[in-house]
């Protein structure tokens, strides 16, 4: 490794290649019904070669952000010994867009073109400038369809909220809105509605659209966001993984630890899908 990468490693910013993951991009369901929506440009050599160049882009936007929040964070503590600030992650992310280097712009349902399940990244504008998740902040991503309906195309499971598993394959997700964690404001907290977010989760259930799950979890450990990660100090290191497209299962309403009633969602990951073995990541 140079001096240089070195020097950068020590102020927190990797600048290496992001960690991709190796699974096989023309991998496929049993159900060959979904194919089309959750395997987009994988059915013939055209779409592998364009889903390739899409890979490419994918690696280089990461790396150029990464570049980008270097400098921004370095002109930062030059002027007042500070760390790296969100504001920097901002303006990296920003710089990026009018260079044109975002990818995969629109917002769609399945897997991403050029992101494979296990593809690691630091930072969470990462998951928005390569179209993974395009919020910054909001757990959950929905779009609207044609006839007004919404529907989620991806979840953060950060740890913001008392999310929990059963196993590897299911996720307990806790719904969207009323975290003292998350919420601006001095508003009294109240129950969660059944709306935005929430409300696509609900829709995707009943009309059996998957749902792409990044986690975020402690590096080097098995710690994903819904095991404890979220009891651990910001400072320590985190990662956001894919770990593929989930059904939601089901939904209900309990009374949540601060009080309020919130949803709950289960949702179940789809077979056939690469596994990942969280006790290595």
């Amino acid at each position: 490794m140079s001096n240089v990468n070195r020097n950068r490693r020590d102020e927190g910013v990797l600048l290496n290649p992001p960690k991709l993951s190796k699974c096989n991009e023309k991998k496929v369901l049993p159900d060959a019904g979904s194919q089309k929506v959750m395997f987009p440009g994988h059915k013939d050599e055209a779409g592998v070669t364009e889903w390739s160049i899409r890979r490419r882009e994918v690696k280089e936007a990461v790396y150029l952000y990464r570049e980008n929040l270097y400098k921004f964070s370095r002109e930062r503590r030059k002027k007042c010994k500070d760390g790296t600030h969100w504001s920097d992650h901002l303006m990296a992310a920003k710089l990026l867009g009018k260079q044109g280097r975002w990818v995969n712009r629109s917002k769609q349902f399945g897997h991403v073109p050029g992101i494979r399940i296990g593809d690691e990244f630091l930072w969470r504008a990462e998951l928005k400038i390569v179209g993974l998740h395009h919020q910054l902040i909001n757990g959950i991503d929905y779009m609207r369809l044609p006839n007004e309906k919404i529907l989620a195309t991806s979840i953060v499971d950060s740890g913001r909220y008392a999310n929990g598993v059963g196993s590897f394959n299911t996720l307990v997700y806790c719904g969207q809105g009323e975290n003292p964690n998350v919420q601006t404001g001095n508003g009294k907290l109240k129950d969660q509605k059944l709306e935005r977010g929430n409300l696509a989760l609900k829709n995707n259930m009943e009309a059996k659209v998957p749902v792409r799950v990044i986690r975020k979890y402690k590096k080097n450990s098995v710690g994903c966001a819904s095991m404890g990660a979220r009891t651990m100090k910001k400072t320590e290191g985190y990662k956001y993984v894919y770990d593929g497209l989930y059904f939601v299962d089901s939904l209900w309403k309990e009374r949540g630890s601060f009080g309020k009633m919130v949803f709950k969602f289960l949702l179940k990951r789809i077979p056939g899908q690469l596994d990942l073995n969280w006790r290595k990541l």
